[in-house]
Order: structure tokens, then C-alpha cells, then sequence
């Protein structure tokens, strides 16, 4: 595959821990950035990816914002089930990284970025978006749509996962959630694994091997604390994508384990 050109603009949506990494990697990068905030349309006059790094809730104003021709610039770096809805806007053949790594902003305005090894991009601009990931550090490859769909499928597991039991046990980072809690990771993934978005479509791996997998990227990033309010702000799109589908035992357990510590959880889990 011919080598291409990094872009010497990248244009952003959202400010946030996701949106500040990508400024600085851009940065790292020898690029300029052109940041859109909340209300503010997409430039209809450039041509090239536009990062969507806003939280799941906020991808149909961005889509409001985004001129019709743009709309194909658009790559989904968000993680949980927004397959369908990508789909509903005929979007699903947009470029969409599922990023493993963990990002924080210090208290002196410093960005700070741990890889997790195993992060994927897929799409027409998966070779620049591959470039500015690996410019600040982050092990990325390009793949087919298939192999996407797998790697996201895990993602999206490991933020079901790995916050729930963290919650449960008084806010731990996830390095203890893959050390001393591995069980409770074995028992979560064997019930919502086969029931994840593509399952149908996507290449089996056994339950093992995901485990392994999802533990291995918490060992990478073994410090970060997952934010139970970020959870339950995306719950329609993480645990509560799968309690639609259907409650199931282990899963109940854990989110009502989750729930006497977080309150706000208990009116969400009721049947």
C-alpha cells in the first residue's frame, strides 16, 4: 500500500481527554489543529478527517453540524455500540479507530498518554489516522473491517468489564481488576461476549483468549481508575446495550454489587 502523506491540518470535534491527546499528538506531529466546540459547524471549504472525540450522546449534534459533504470525513473514535446508529445514517463505512490507550491532562497542562498495544483503525483514512496515533507513542495498526469489528467487539467488553468490578470493589485501578479480580473477568466476558454488536458477522475468538487480551491492556495501563460517571453517561451504549438485550445473571449481580456504592445506578437496573 502506497505511503501517505501526514496531514498538516487535523481538524477536531471535542476538547476533551480524547480530543487534548489528539491536539498533542497533532502537535507531535509538526501539525496544526482546528478545534470545533460544542454548537460550532464543520468548515464545508476543507477537505480531509475530521475527528469526532466527543462522548456517544454527542455524535448526533455533531452529525447536525457536519455539512452533507463532510459527513464521509467524519472518523468515530468512540468505543460501545454505535454500530446501528452509523448504520441508521449510512455512516458505517466511515473510518473508526477502537483506541487502546489511556489519556489524562495533569494539573500543569500536560498531556500524558499510556499505549495499550492493541489499538485498530479501519476506514479510507485509517493510514493518516495510523500516523498521528503512532506519533505520540500509540501502537496502532491499519486492518480491514472484519478484523475492526473483533478488536472493537474486545473494547468494548473491557468498558463493560472492568469499571463494573472496579466500582464493586471501592474504585481500584484496573491492574487489580486483572489481577486479583480475574475470575469476575472470566465469568462477565463468558456471559456477554456472544452477545456483542456483530457477533454474527465477526470472527470467533475463544472466551481464554479474550480474557487474556482485555487483562493484558488493564496491565498496560495498570493505574487508570475508570470513571463510573462516564459509565453511566454512556449506559445506553456500554452494560446498558446489553441489559436491553437481555439481564443476565452474573451481569445483574455485578451492577447491583456496582449499585450500593453508586445509587444512581439502582433506577437503571430495575426489571
Amino acid at each position: 500500500m502506497a505511503t501517505v502523506a501526514p496531514s498538516s491540518t487535523w481538524e477536531l470535534v471535542g476538547d476533551g481527554r480524547v480530543g487534548n491527546a489528539m491536539r498533542w499528538m497533532a502537535k507531535r506531529n509538526h501539525a496544526s489543529t482546528i478545534v470545533y466546540g460544542k454548537g460550532q459547524r464543520v468548515s464545508e471549504r476543507r477537505d480531509g478527517p475530521v475527528l469526532v472525540c466527543t462522548r456517544v450522546e454527542a455524535l448526533s449534534d455533531v452529525l447536525q453540524q457536519t455539512p452533507e459533504r463532510r459527513k464521509k470525513d467524519l472518523c468515530f473514535l468512540q468505543n460501545g455500540a454505535i454500530d446501528t446508529w452509523l448504520e441508521e445514517h449510512q455512516l458505517e463505512r466511515n473510518t473508526r479507530a477502537a483506541l487502546y490507550m489511556s489519556a489524562m491532562v495533569d494539573e500543569q497542562g500536560q498531556v500524558h498518554v499510556e499505549d495499550g498495544r492493541r489499538t485498530v483503525v479501519t476506514g479510507s483514512y485509517r493510514q493518516q489516522l495510523c500516523q498521528l496515533l503512532k506519533s505520540g507513542g500509540v501502537s496502532c495498526r491499519s486492518v480491514e473491517r472484519d478484523e475492526f469489528q473483533t478488536v472493537a467487539a474486545e473494547k468494548m467488553l473491557w468498558g463493560c468489564v472492568f469499571w463494573l468490578i472496579s466500582t464493586a470493589n471501592g474504585g481500584c485501578d484496573v491492574g487489580t481488576v486483572a489481577r486479583n479480580h480475574r475470575q469476575a473477568v472470566v465469568d462477565l466476558v463468558d456471559e456477554l461476549y456472544p452477545m456483542t454488536p456483530s457477533w454474527a458477522e465477526m470472527p470467533r475468538m475463544d472466551t481464554k483468549q479474550v480474557v487474556d487480551n482485555l487483562c493484558s491492556y488493564s496491565f498496560d495501563i495498570q493505574h487508570a481508575v475508570p470513571s463510573p460517571t462516564m459509565a453511566l453517561q454512556e449506559w445506553p451504549w456500554r452494560n446498558g446495550w446489553f441489559w436491553e438485550q437481555r439481564p443476565t445473571e452474573k451481569h445483574a449481580r455485578w451492577l447491583r454489587e456496582a449499585a450500593l456504592r453508586l445509587p444512581e445506578l439502582q433506577e437503571k437496573i430495575r426489571t
